[in-house]
């Protein structure tokens, strides 16, 4: 199995975003479709590692048809992308020519996220039990403990509809990346371990969990690895395994969520 993504050119910058320690911009493409464009380099991680967390998240919750998420696409930038940017973004704020740094160094495939209309957040009062317990459920598989009350990254749109965005730092805020990175052997200290922190946005529900037995095969996950673009974040065949075998193994998992470990 192995998962297809669509790759679009860039037309068009429309703005830097106000949000965003990495400086994401909202730009389109050639039909007008609007999308946040992430860049594999930034200031912050300095590395494609934080897009693969991202997509690598997506791309799960996509395969376990979780339907509450943005679409995904890859988005090119060219030296024609570059010279654009740097025609709108030179002169302006601080966080424009730093978007545009990032830009500079990210030449190639980048991560799309389908713009959301009319969106705002969402707070824990306004969700049902079924969507808490999903999305503590898949943070939990996918250790992102990056939801807090100021920046839940749940977004609502006007039509009602609910999204869980923001996976950049997934993977234990890519500490089990790095290990992976480092001696793939020692990543089973990550089969059954809790890295919910204290801020989590849903930690008061981790005690009334419910694990769902749907999850993907070990080829599965493996094909998601595959499909990520080498050029963000390159890996030995053993160190997909070792990564593909922490996500299978975090499945149906109830230490993950125990509430006293947190």
């Amino acid at each position: 199995m192995r998962v297809k993504l669509n790759i679009f050119e860039i037309s068009n910058i429309i703005r830097v975003t106000d949000y965003g320690a990495s400086c994401p911009l909202e730009v389109s493409i050639k039909d007008n479709s609007k999308f946040i464009l992430k860049t594999k380099y930034n200031s912050v991680c300095g590395t494609g590692k934080s897009l693969f967390a991202e997509l690598f998240s997506y791309l799960y919750l996509q395969e376990l048809n979780f339907k509450d998420i943005p679409s995904i696409s890859l988005l090119n930038i060219d030296d024609d992308f570059i010279k654009l940017a740097d025609n709108k973004l030179k002169n302006g704020t601080q966080r424009d020519r730093e978007a545009l740094e990032n830009i500079k160094n990210s030449k190639g495939l980048n991560l799309g996220i389908s713009y959301i209309f009319n969106a705002s957040k969402i707070y824990p009062k306004e969700l049902t039990n079924k969507f808490k317990n999903y999305t503590c459920l898949y943070d939990g598989i996918l250790m992102n403990s990056d939801r807090e009350f100021k920046n839940p990254n749940i977004l609502i749109n006007d039509l009602k509809k609910i999204f869980l965005i923001d996976f950049g730092l997934a993977f234990d805020i890519l500490k089990a990346l790095d290990i992976i990175l480092d001696d793939e052997i020692n990543s089973n200290q990550y089969f059954d371990k809790n890295t919910f922190d204290k801020d989590y946005l849903l930690l008061d529900h981790l005690k009334y969990i419910k694990i769902n037995k749907k999850k993907l095969e070990y080829k599965e996950i493996l094909g998601i690895i595959n499909t990520i673009p080498l050029e963000w974040l390159s890996l030995t065949s053993a160190q997909k395994q070792a990564l593909g075998n922490m996500i299978y193994k975090r499945q149906g998992q109830k230490a993950v969520y125990s509430y006293e470990n947190v």
